[in-house]
């Protein structure tokens, strides 16, 4: 009996170790072939964390030189705001030295227009004394050219008289002679 049962159980137990051993070499396929997908996986893995390590680590190289030239344009751009304020300033310096240089000239200019009032002013007032003037300066050249004539007239008498008076030298020294 006992021997019988262990036969039957042994048997049972080939006959599910003999159902077992397909199942057993299908699972062993389906793990060979798992394992060989987990390794094509595992490297895809490698690769894609390689990638990722060389792009983070570009991406840090690209960080840092961006922040490089942005420190740099932020220099430079500092330096051009304070060159243009110093611009801004250094020409509003300027305009206000040109306007007041403008309102000075304005003020010269109104004085010399008020200048110019007043002489145009003294002309007028001239002009109207120029006219008798010119009357007076016309009758003293009137005079003039009388007295001219008569000194003419006068030299002329004065010639004649000392040819006169030379003649009776002449005549005075030759009666003293004779």
């Amino acid at each position: 009996g006992e021997i019988q049962s262990l036969k039957c159980s042994l048997q049972m137990r080939s006959d599910d170790v003999d159902a077992l051993v397909p199942e057993v070499t299908r699972l062993q396929g389906l793990n060979y072939a798992l394992q060989e997908k987990n390794d094509v996986q595992s490297h895809q893995v490698a690769a894609l964390k390689s990638e990722s390590d060389r792009l983070k680590a570009q991406v840090e190289k690209e960080k840092a030189s961006s922040e490089a030239m942005i420190h740099q344009l932020n220099a430079k751009l500092t330096a051009v705001q304070l060159k243009n304020d110093e611009l801004v300033r250094k020409l509003e310096s300027d305009a206000k030295a040109k306007n007041s240089e403008i309102l000075r000239l304005k003020d010269v200019i109104f004085e010399r227009s008020r200048k110019v009032a007043d002489l145009e002013s003294k002309i007028k007032s001239i002009g109207a004394g120029n006219t008798d003037m010119m009357t007076e300066i016309g009758s003293l050249k009137s005079m003039q050219r009388s007295s001219e004539k008569l000194i003419d007239e006068k030299q002329s008498d004065i010639v004649s008289l000392k040819a006169e008076i030379d003649d009776l030298k002449r005549q005075l020294s030759a009666g003293r002679v004779s």
